[in-house]
């Protein structure tokens, strides 16, 4: 800007912002930063579209709102994911180590996984065994079944059982005749029986194909204490349940299936 002062106290400006002459002011002769002072609201352009500002009493600054989602951009490989370390977590670090390794599984000194029938893969060479722990009264002309040696079963398994039942006669002739029933699954295979008869020294053998049907032949016919030894091959359909074993009795039994009447079981 050039300034030519005259006398009289007034003056004239010949130039200004690159302009000579009759200079009047024009647009974005100014900006802010030549300025002094604060500029009131009237002088903002204020409103809701994009091209305007928000002033303070705007309702938008005080609503309520619902957030857009936004939990996606957070996750890994999202616009701003969130990294957390192990130490910010609360007990991770020490809840990480106390964790069996996956590389442990099937492995010495290690855990056992399980097959496709959620079993411990390895179950075919392993036998649960199963024993009663107390006595189990008889009665004349019914099914006395041990429910504490029930095993339970999966539809399509093929077991080998092992049953060893002491049993003592206290009065009349208990004719016991093992039997198996299938509790929910269908129940097929054979069954060798092996026993005490009338005397603690005499014992007999028999074998059925109809497991579920009481055997022909009855063992511990007299009162006195002897045994039966059952070996079983049953076969499960139909459902997944358990087989239930018991002994058949004769029209005039009494006494009890003693405690420790125990089974071996094996998968194959």
């Amino acid at each position: 800007m050039t300034y030519n002062p005259s006398g009289g106290g007034g003056g004239s400006v010949s130039s200004v912002f690159g302009r000579t002459g009759a200079v009047v002011a024009a647009t974005n002769d100014y900006t802010f930063a030549k300025l002094s002072g604060s500029a009131v609201v009237a002088q903002l352009p204020t409103g809701t579209s994009s091209s305007t500002v928000c002033i303070g009493n705007d309702s938008r600054l005080s609503d309520s709102r619902t957030p857009t989602a936004h939990a996606s951009s957070h996750a890994s490989g999202g616009g701003d994911a969130l990294t957390l370390a192990e130490s910010q977590v609360t007990n991770l670090t020490t809840d990480l180590a106390a964790k069996e390794a996956s590389a442990n599984k099937n492995a010495a000194s290690g855990y056992c996984g399980l097959g496709s029938d959620s079993r411990v893969a390895a179950a075919n060479s392993r036998s649960p065994a199963l024993r009663a722990s107390a006595n189990v009264a008889l009665s004349a002309s019914a099914t006395i079944n041990i429910t504490a040696l029930d095993l339970a079963v999966l539809n399509g398994d093929v077991w080998v059982l092992d049953y060893f039942i002491p049993v003592t006669v206290s009065g009349g002739t208990a004719g016991l005749k093992p039997i198996f029933t299938g509790v929910t699954s269908t129940l097929a295979g054979t069954m060798e029986c092996q026993g005490n008869t009338t005397a603690v020294t005499a014992t007999t053998y028999a074998r059925s194909a109809t497991p579920t049907t009481a055997l022909g032949t009855a063992f511990i016919t007299a009162s006195f204490t002897g045994f039966v030894w059952v070996r079983a091959v049953i076969t499960v359909s139909g459902a997944n349940g358990s087989i239930r074993f018991g002994l058949a009795t004769g029209a005039s039994a009494a006494g009890n299936i003693l405690a420790g009447a125990s089974l071996m079981a094996t998968k194959i």
